[in-house]
């Protein structure tokens, strides 16, 4: 069992049993709150004092990974004076708690690895590249061998540790470096998927290496995994430079895909830009007058999750989507409903228990009843009767066989579809009990 949570849940229980110590880990926080480097060695000093030993490598990976945590900590209301609220509140000690285990992971993942792994980590990788260059790129093959045999096994701890996904890097780097298109493409396509589950390392080379790819006249299938590189890396990380031109410019490809890997992107990549106007205003054409389906359906989504700064801009991609609220494509109109459900709409939750309650409800309104099961539950003025129609809902659905019926494009599989009802029921009860 992995004693990592537990171990650093009770370290920050301690802290509150001395005032003192609670307020110098707080304010070795919040004084550091844009600085990474300051943070690590303020925060290895000041547990160094406690008895702790700190085994760690510092270096600019560490940094990112620091930086992108107090992005987190930013995002729950840390700012330089603190924590939000006031301790000893339980709200106030759980944002301390929570910046505690985010760092303290961050410095267990930059663990330096015993002597002889990363070579053997480097020849497991070059197998599997091998093996996935004789198959076509984007084929299930393919797939299979990069998602599943590329990470390691979850149950090794080489799988958390950031030096041990370094070591994959480096050769997968080097295939995104070698100048031969069969080789590049088995690289980006590694690439995307690692960065897609925040299993990476490197992120200074991968970016230098991504900057290298996205050139004039690259391949259509490269490029498209450049772009969802860009979207992954800038999820957890805000770049120094986001490459907002190279998405507009992309949106407009002549190629659906990297059309649709585009519009994915851009509302992380264009959040809190200059150029977020031109890229809800992108979005809202492609949505509109794109004539491939699966690019509409990106430029959909990637809408419905657009948080703007501008209320203008808000405004404009609500009412992009509002528009679709009655479409026959499913996917169309869960983008629709889920912006609704974000802004918190009078009749969006209506709209999606009756989606729920029709004869055989696409999937995606399954997938947007767990997370929207959560945000009811949570709410206190929630009406009971409400989370039971939900229930019953769902409940309708698992009894019916919903879960069995498949999907034309074999996804989402049956087990999948199984899964989405059933987090979406015990997100429920979980969270109003």
């Amino acid at each position: 069992m992995d004693v990592f949570e537990p171990l650093a849940w009770s370290f920050t229980v301690a802290l509150r049993e001395d005032p003192a110590l609670y307020t110098e880990a707080e304010r070795i926080f919040a004084e550091h709150l844009s600085d990474p480097a300051g943070l690590v060695r303020s925060w290895a000093a000041f547990t160094e004092r406690l008895g702790a030993v700190s085994a760690y490598t510092f270096d600019d990976e560490l940094c990112w990974d620091i930086r992108a945590q107090q992005g987190t900590m930013r995002e729950l209301g840390w700012t330089e004076e603190g924590a939000p609220g006031s301790a000893p509140t339980f709200a106030h000690h759980l944002k301390l708690q929570r910046a505690v285990m985010d760092v303290h992971a961050a410095l267990r993942r930059s663990a330096p690895l015993p002597p002889g792994t990363a070579e053997r980590v480097r020849e497991e990788v070059r197998l599997v590249l091998d093996q996935a260059l004789a198959h076509p790129p984007g084929s299930e093959e393919r797939a299979e061998l990069l998602i599943i045999e590329l990470p390691g096994s979850p149950d090794s701890r080489a799988w958390r540790d950031r030096a041990c996904a370094g070591a994959r890097l480096d050769e997968i780097l080097a295939l995104c470096g070698s100048g031969d298109l069969t080789r590049v493409s088995v690289g980006v396509e590694a690439l995307d998927y690692l960065t897609t589950f925040q299993i990476h390392g490197r992120t200074g080379p991968i970016l230098a290496a991504l900057g290298s790819l996205a050139v004039p006249g690259q391949d259509v299938f490269v490029l498209a995994k450049v772009l969802g590189c860009y979207g992954s890396l800038a999820i957890d990380h805000q770049l120094d430079e986001m490459p907002v031109a190279l998405f507009l410019s992309c949106a407009r490809h002549t190629h659906p895909d990297v059309r649709s890997s585009a519009a994915a992107g851009l509302p992380i990549i264009a959040r809190n830009s200059l150029e977020e106007a031109s890229a809800v205003a992108v979005l809202v054409e492609l949505l509109d007058h794109d004539p491939d389906h699966d690019v509409r359906s990106s430029a959909g989504m990637s809408l419905a999750r657009f948080t703007c700064g501008d209320e203008a801009n808000t405004r404009r991609a609500s009412a992009a989507l509002a528009r679709y609220g009655d479409s026959p494509d499913a996917a169309l109109r869960s983008s629709s409903v889920s912006r609704a459900l974000e802004r918190k709409e009078p009749q969006a939750v209506r709209r999606l228990l009756d989606e729920l309650e029709s004869p055989d409800p696409a999937w995606q309104f399954v997938l947007l009843a767990e997370s929207c099961a959560t945000d009811l539950a949570l709410e206190d003025d929630t009406p009971s009767a409400l989370l039971i129609e939900f229930e019953k809902a769902i409940m309708r659905l698992q009894q019916s066989g919903w879960a069995e019926r498949g999907d034309p494009d074999g996804y989402p599989d049956p087990e999948e579809r199984a899964g989405m009802l059933a987090r979406a029921r015990e997100n429920l009860r979980e969270f109003a009990s």
